[in-house]
């Protein structure tokens, strides 16, 4: 499963606010374009895919695991969760909560928002910050036509998915013929923080190779691809200008564990502030 990146696709490095607020307009009343920010600058990979990869595991053993860590999740989710489960057979719903939850799944998060994209992309950023554009409304017609070449009941298959969006429309389209594509794959019911971040999902519907790999069978999709590199030396200034636009972990994750790791990006800007002493403890 080794990454086979195509350095043909186009980067552009951004060094300054202004450049960067210049390129978000850009993308304005555009909605077939969706982000999605790393602190790597690898082509995106499922979480899956580099869990497995940590493990040694590749082809039908992938498959398995999937399986696995699915039933595992659902068979103890009513120990721990405060809601309802989903309803039986809703395998797209719970791969949507596992994912969540942080469990290994083949889902991509991308966002619908350029700065919430970006966030992501150097919140911890050490060697590489990057926001990668994906044109989902082009990059799925193309999958369409490829889908209904590739397989005889395809066009069945695509309808009956996007009339259903889960249960078995969804095996049938993603884990049964297992040919390599990537293609929208979002839960009717959508989670808190899917929500919250303007979030979609993209699937591959070959678990055993790469996400990239699953992308280079659509043809021309370099073309519908944009990568934008952040330059480090604009990393701290960058996170404390999207903090005071209310873009950070306390508004995209909430709850106390959001707003604790809110502070490490609030860091930038408390440690500018006047000094206060031992004394000022006394009263918290």
């Amino acid at each position: 499963m080794a990454l086979v990146h195509d350095p043909s696709i186009p980067s552009i490095r951004i060094k300054r606010w202004e450049e960067l607020v210049d390129v978000e307009a850009s993308f304005e009343g555009h909605d077939e374009w969706a982000f999605r920010g790393q602190n790597t600058c690898k082509f995106p990979a499922t979480t899956l895919e580099r869990h497995c990869s940590n493990l040694r595991l590749t082809g039908n053993a992938i498959e398995d695991l999937e399986v696995k860590l699915i039933r595992d999740f659902a068979r103890r989710y009513h120990l721990y969760a405060g809601y309802p489960p989903p309803s039986k057979g809703y395998t797209l719903e719970w791969l949507s909560l596992l994912r969540h939850y942080g469990t290994p799944t083949r889902l991509v998060d991308f966002s619908y928002s350029f700065f919430f994209a970006l966030f992501f992309g150097i919140e911890k950023a050490k060697d590489c910050g990057v926001v990668w554009a994906f044109n989902v409304t082009k990059l799925k017609n193309a999958a369409d036509e490829y889908i209904v070449h590739k397989l005889p009941d395809g066009q069945k298959m695509l309808d009956e998915y996007s009339k259903e969006r889960d249960e078995e429309p969804f095996r049938n389209l993603f884990m049964e013929p297992k040919i390599p594509f990537v293609y929208p794959a979002n839960p009717i019911k959508l989670n808190e923080r899917l929500t919250i971040q303007q979030g979609l999902f993209r699937a591959p519907g070959d678990v055993t190779s790469t996400f990239e790999e699953n992308m280079r069978v659509i043809p021309n999709y370099i073309d519908l691809i944009k990568k934008f590199i952040i330059d480090p030396g604009c990393w701290h200034d960058f996170l404390r200008r999207l903090y005071r636009m209310g873009i950070n972990r306390a508004t995209l994750f909430p709850g106390l564990e959001g707003f604790a790791q809110s502070l490490y990006t609030k860091s930038l800007i408390l440690k500018d502030l006047p000094k206060q002493g031992l004394e000022k403890l006394k009263q918290v």
